[in-house]
């Protein structure tokens, strides 16, 4: 596994939507170095930033050496962690609002608008937390 602060070191700032990415850099250096169970763990809190540590830590003994059941315990922790729960329909008429008050002068400013509006609806919708027809 790589030093704290080294350019091949995962990274979290502390961001919930930054998490899950987190978690898979530390599981793919965690396969390759070929950890286990209490590593793993050992390794992602490792990473994180200082003032989180020990909240990371009171979570380790409810964990019981299981990686993914430690991984559940600190996504409850990080509300909008995951895409499907981060937005609501309010973030999508957000996105649209601010766009009607914006002149698209081109299609990267169509493409932009696109990809925002895509970020937040693809999930309402695989959630049916958005129909269809909206």
């Amino acid at each position: 596994m790589p030093l704290r602060g080294t350019p091949n070191a995962p990274k979290f700032d502390g961001r919930p939507e930054e998490l899950l990415r987190y978690f898979e850099d530390v599981e793919q250096l965690a396969d390759a170095a070929n950890l286990s169970g209490d590593d793993r763990i050992k390794a992602a809190i490792r990473y994180i930033p200082p003032g989180d540590t020990g909240l990371w830590q009171g979570y380790v003994k409810d964990a019981k050496s299981d990686f993914n059941k430690f991984k559940t315990l600190i996504q409850e922790i990080y509300p909008g962690c995951d895409s499907a729960s981060a937005y609501t329909r309010s973030d999508l008429d957000y996105v649209v609002s601010e766009q009607a008050g914006k002149e698209m002068s081109s299609q990267a400013d169509l493409g932009n608008y696109y990809r925002d509006f895509l970020r937040v609806s693809k999930p309402l919708l695989e959630k049916k937390r958005l129909a269809e027809s909206d």
